[in-house]
């Protein structure tokens, strides 16, 4: 592999991030250059004694699942024999059901180490004691996480319990919408002067009259909330009491129905949803945006944009067009992280793999990409810049997870040719200084306190949100709805606590 971005990442300051997300691979096909002392002491203990059977470290994280996963964690596991004596069972998740398969998993007692979390459901995780406090194994292992994270190493925590390791992505987003290049060049669209969704509006309603077969803007009800997405709040993790504006220039927590930017949005979407140009079924389906852009069945889709993010999706070249500003909100800063699972056998190992996954170029590169030859090749070694082998597509691939986003270090990756730039990894650095932080930048709350009441006020979110953010209800008639059912279920408690704890957070920093 190229030592060029490595060199950079490691002597890059992380003091102005916190908890993030993502990994990729790098090929190369040799050992990181740090790794723990794990693997060390493995092979001192079994000088002259018998080699004891490798650990099976179970890891659940999310993403597409791979038809050629098993040959893809054969060879990965050669290599944790070799290094850390040790093996990898690694469960794949699918998108839409990862909350579940954690919450069977942590509470069934079946075996786990590593598991994948958010800020928000590592809350619950710690009170009812199903994952442990990472504080000392971090100090006693992490030395490629401390590597790359610095005094950030344990910022993902509440009150001082470290509930997971944070992985490295970008921090904050650009709210963008993602058109098919192709259109935007055959109706000469000019994406430069869209520069807001009042500015998209003209644009959606060319493409009902002139692509009748095409949804102008595709919406899943799966997808992370529009509100978010669009940074009209700071959600505060939950997303129900917040701070207007994306949080730049107030501290008092809100309910979210009274937030002035998120009312507009919903009116918004709600006159397009009843023009025509959102999907109808955008409140119930769970067809991705990717789907929809493979299937040629959408102009575009609302989304996020950093500078990883993709030029295709679904094989269609993309032109995005920014709608605000870049912005780091607080839940943006945790929303993936490592955490270990009181099931644990040895959590001491687990740390260990989990420490070896920052630092290992090998195993990256075959759990995001697979193996040089079956499943990539070289197009420009010099600038670590990879693609498919001759015969291989997205159509028949068997083994291309992309899994950057979801494991520890996406900047271990190769660039792959036509999706990202060559220097793909110094542009996330330099974007991850910038970004208009909101005042909760880095706050998580201990939601204890309000337990009862939280998890009703997420049965009432569930049942009005997403009608609300796809813009298949009149927010006029349904607003006033959520409101007071939100404050039946005990709204006013929760403000008052998460307050009082937002308080206390601002006052020590």
């Amino acid at each position: 592999m190229k030592k060029r971005t490595l060199k950079r990442i490691a002597s890059f300051t992380l003091s102005s991030m916190m908890t993030v997300s993502l990994l990729s691979g790098c090929g190369g096909g040799k050992q990181a250059e740090s790794q723990p002392a794990a693997g060390e002491a493995t092979t001192e203990q079994t000088k002259g004694e018998e080699k004891e059977e490798p650990y099976v470290v179970t890891m659940l994280t999310q993403g597409e699942q791979q038809e050629d996963l098993p040959r893809i964690m054969e060879k990965v596991n050669e290599i944790l024999v070799r290094d850390l004596n040790m093996k990898l069972n690694l469960l794949v998740a699918p998108y839409g059901s990862i909350n579940q398969q954690r919450q069977l998993m942590l509470t069934s007692g079946e075996p786990l180490d590593l598991v994948y979390l958010d800020a928000s459901s590592a809350i619950g995780f710690m009170n009812n004691g199903q994952i442990i406090d990472l504080s000392d194994l971090i100090d006693k292992y992490g030395t490629n996480i401390k590597k790359y994270w610095g005094d950030e190493a344990k910022s993902a925590n509440i009150g001082g319990f470290v509930f997971g390791v944070p992985n490295l992505n970008e921090v904050g987003n650009i709210p963008a919408i993602g058109m098919r290049k192709d259109i935007v060049e055959k109706y000469d669209i000019d994406v430069e002067s869209i520069k807001s969704l009042e500015d998209l509006e003209p644009v959606l309603a060319m493409i009902k009259e002139k692509e009748p077969t095409m949804t102008p803007v595709h919406i899943c009800a799966d997808q992370p909330p529009i509100s978010r997405q669009l940074s009209v709040i700071d959600p505060l993790i939950d997303g129900i009491a917040v701070l207007d504006n994306s949080g730049q220039d107030t501290t008092t927590i809100i309910p979210v129905t009274q937030s002035e930017a998120y009312k507009e949005k919903c009116e918004l979407f709600h006159k397009w949803y009843q023009a025509g140009y959102i999907n109808q079924d955008a409140a119930t389906t769970t067809v991705q945006f990717e789907s929809a852009f493979k299937a040629g069945s959408t102009f575009s889709a609302i989304m996020v944009w950093h500078p990883m993010s993709p030029k295709q999706f679904g094989g269609v070249d993309m032109a995005y067009a920014f709608l605000g500003e870049h912005r780091a909100l607080s839940g943006a800063t945790s929303n993936a992280d490592y955490g270990i699972a009181t099931n644990s056998q040895n959590p001491d190992k687990a740390m260990q793999l989990l420490d070896y996954l920052y630092g290992s170029e090998e195993v990256a590169q075959l759990l995001n990409w697979g193996e040089e030859g079956k499943d990539w090749v070289y197009v420009d070694k010099e600038q670590n810049v990879v693609s498919w082998p001759e015969g291989v597509d997205s159509n028949n691939a068997t083994y291309h997870a992309q899994l950057s986003w979801a494991l520890p270090n996406q900047f271990m990756a190769s660039s792959w040719e036509g999706v990202w730039d060559p220097d793909v990894f110094e542009q996330m650095l330099k974007f991850n200084k910038e970004g208009k932080k909101s005042k909760g930048f880095g706050f998580a709350y201990n939601t204890e306190p309000v337990e009862t009441e939280l998890t009703a006020l997420k049965n009432v979110q569930e049942k009005y949100r997403i009608s609300l953010e796809t813009g298949a209800v009149d927010p006029a008639e349904y607003l006033p709805q959520y409101e007071e059912a939100l404050k039946q279920a005990g709204l006013d408690k929760l403000i008052e606590e998460k307050q009082k704890q937002f308080d206390e957070w601002l006052a020590a920093q």
